[in-house]
């Protein structure tokens, strides 16, 4: 099983520890570099050289406890609780909110089995002005909170989990997700901790962890102290995040390579399509376009972004320049086209050019084609209803042109056209050869071009095609020096011989929306997909789910996170006990985003069946749930 995946499939341990803020900005040079981390170099001639690679391949871990500690500067030791209760973990949490001007450092007895130190990093790192138009900062704090799936690792008794956060998480969330366990919560409370700067402010984690050097020396205290191996599970790889791997001297289990980051872009994407030999939308630019690339104007930005360096279509002359030829040149003809910023997240980066108009009339000469399409991309329609042509700062989709890059593509339309995915990662092998494993294939459901949810597995009638495709994207992303969780969207269309067609359309090399509700079906169910796209859990049993990441019915306006967990979590209301997840018969529906039920009144759930049917029936039945609270708490005082 390939790094990444059983990497962050065994995490856990409960403490929150709200860390000191530091006068100073500066990472101390003091850091110790000498503890253990993932390396391709061990001495092979070391006796534990040979387990410690193996651990570090294939992830087989020995079992291990230990009693953690945390000591204050005035030397006075304090235990943790070995309770699930939600007042005890508040209890530790006020506590470490006193100790936010003193020194400490963790101290754990003797460990002598193995034990994987696993660091949670839910930071999203992408471009910080598109980022503006996606999430608040408050937004961003939500999202974070996608990632506690990462809590069902402390299943594994040889994992340690140091989960990191901007602002603390709610203690009665946390006791939600050490519910689902099979194990004793109580177990699991010694290998957790939850550190975080707590800082709401408009910028990723990664850059608020490495502002603060007293929290860099606690989370390696905590990682590294009698670790086998350590690993930083980042939500994408990032310049920031590269550097916060490289200054804590910890493996990063994500990209590493900040030009290896080009290849999850939109033109980057389309490189990799016409490497492997998997057919894409047509679009600008392609091989014929190198005279219409760029680099970025650096004297003219007020900040330096990683694509600043790299070529793309970076003006409205040359963008237009490019699809005119496209039209002209080479016969694609469509009515409209999709203008798609680089680095655009959840669809926010997108327009539509209708160029109907251009179509209709025929140019001798391929400079007037190019310089009325020009003058209609201020027209476009734009996928984020905050952004103009000529807006300012995140506004603005031609100042983001010149920032980020862009490609144009012609929009594809058909017969019963459909948004299928693909989700893979990318690990190496006992050689350190990489290997390319397929975790699922999806429908995904979107909103406009917005990502909305997600049904599990694709349909059939293309779901080979897609894990083949995955795998040539996978092989050529290794290649080209990518690592971890990657995914592929596709546009599927029946042609009049009623065979389906199949076109990628962009690569995420990262984390996804379709990447916690897989995760979370193989931690719960443990199992496997097998060569048909199909999941079978650990007893032979198919498993089918429905996600979705923004549930809005009317009814959640009324209704409150704190009603939300305690109907789940006190065994008092009908209808979530109807619903909830059960261990034994491995279904029922699994809450996330809890964050965001006050602030936008809309939750995510993972609805698990054994079939799509009762899959779907458990996400109705979910739905009927939230709308009885909703309707029980408008009655209320």
């Amino acid at each position: 099983i390939c790094v990444t995946t059983r990497f962050e499939n065994n995490i856990c341990n409960m403490i929150r520890l709200s860390i000191m803020d530091e006068k100073s900005n500066q990472v101390p040079s003091t850091i110790p570099r000498d503890s253990p981390r993932i390396d391709e170099d061990d001495d092979d001639s070391s006796p534990a050289s040979p387990q410690r690679r193996s651990f570090h391949r294939s992830f087989t871990h020995a079992s291990t406890t230990a009693s953690h500690y945390l000591e204050g500067s005035s030397g006075k030791t304090f235990s943790v609780p070995q309770a699930l209760k939600v007042d005890y973990i508040k209890q530790i949490m006020d506590h470490n909110e006193q100790l936010r001007n003193r020194e400490f450092s963790y101290r754990p007895k003797q460990i002598e089995s193995l034990c994987f130190s696993c660091i949670i990093l839910p930071s999203l790192d992408l471009d910080p002005k598109e980022m503006q138009r996606f999430a608040t900062p408050a937004d961003l704090e939500g999202y974070e909170e996608r990632q506690l799936y990462t809590l069902l690792l402390l299943q594994d008794p040889n994992v340690r989990l140091i989960f990191l956060s901007s602002l603390c998480v709610d203690p009665e969330v946390v006791s939600y997700y050490l519910s689902l366990l099979k194990i004793n919560p109580r177990e699991c409370l010694p290998r957790l901790f939850m550190l975080s700067p707590n800082e709401s402010v408009s910028k990723p984690l990664s850059k608020k962890i490495l502002a603060r050097p007293q929290l860099l020396h606690t989370i390696r205290d905590i990682a590294c102290e009698n670790a086998t191996y350590v690993g930083l599970c980042g939500y994408t790889g990032s310049p920031a995040t590269i550097e916060l791997a490289e200054t804590l001297g910890i493996r990063l289990l994500t990209t590493r390579d900040v030009k290896s980051l080009h290849f999850g872009t939109k033109q980057g994407s389309k490189e990799i399509f016409s490497a492997c030999n998997v057919p894409s939308a047509p679009g600008t630019p392609s091989k014929h376009d190198d005279d219409l690339l760029s680099t970025g104007d650096i004297s003219k930005l007020q900040t330096r972004y990683w694509t600043d360096h790299c070529k793309y279509i970076r003006t409205p002359k040359d963008l237009s320049m490019g699809i005119a030829r496209q039209i002209k040149n080479f016969s694609i003809k469509p009515k409209k086209w999709m203008i798609k910023l680089n680095q655009g997240f959840s669809g926010r980066g997108n327009a539509v050019l209708d160029l109907q108009q251009v179509q209709n009339h025929l140019y001798d000469d391929i400079n007037d084609m190019a310089n009325d399409i020009e003058k209609l991309l201020p027209t476009m329609k734009f996928e984020c209803s905050a952004v103009t042509w000529a807006g300012n700062g995140f506004t603005g989709f031609r100042n983001q042109m010149q920032r980020l890059g862009c490609i144009g593509e012609a929009l594809l339309e058909g017969d019963s056209l459909q948004s299928p995915s693909v989700q893979g990662v990318i690990s190496q092998d006992d050689d350190g050869r990489p290997v390319v494993r397929i975790l699922s294939t999806h429908e995904q459901v979107l909103n406009g071009q917005t990502y909305y949810g997600c049904i599990f597995p694709a349909r059939s009638g293309y779901r080979k095609k897609l894990i083949e495709y995955g795998l040539r994207v996978g092989a050529e992303l290794a290649k080209n020096g990518g690592e971890g969780y990657f995914s592929v969207d596709f546009i599927a269309r029946k042609l009049h011989c009623k065979a389906w067609d199949l076109k990628a359309v962009e690569i995420n090399l990262r984390k996804g929306g379709t990447t916690h509700p897989y995760v979370l079906l193989e931690l719960l169910c443990k199992g496997k997909t097998d060569e048909e796209g199909v999941f079978h859990s650990e007893n032979g049993e198919p498993k089918y789910y429905v996600a979705t990441d923004g549930c809005l019915i009317p009814a959640l306006q009324k209704v409150r996170k704190d009603a939300l967990l305690h109907a789940l979590l006190s065994g008092k209301h009908a209808l979530a006990e109807e619903i909830k997840w059960n261990m034994e018969k491995k279904k029922g529906a699994v809450f996330h985003l809890f964050r965001f039920v006050d602030l936008k009144n809309m939750v995510g759930f993972t609805c698990i069946g054994s079939t799509r049917e009762e899959a779907e029936e458990i996400n109705r039945k979910t739905i009927h749930f939230l709308t009885a609270l909703g309707e029980q708490c408008a009655d209320t005082p």
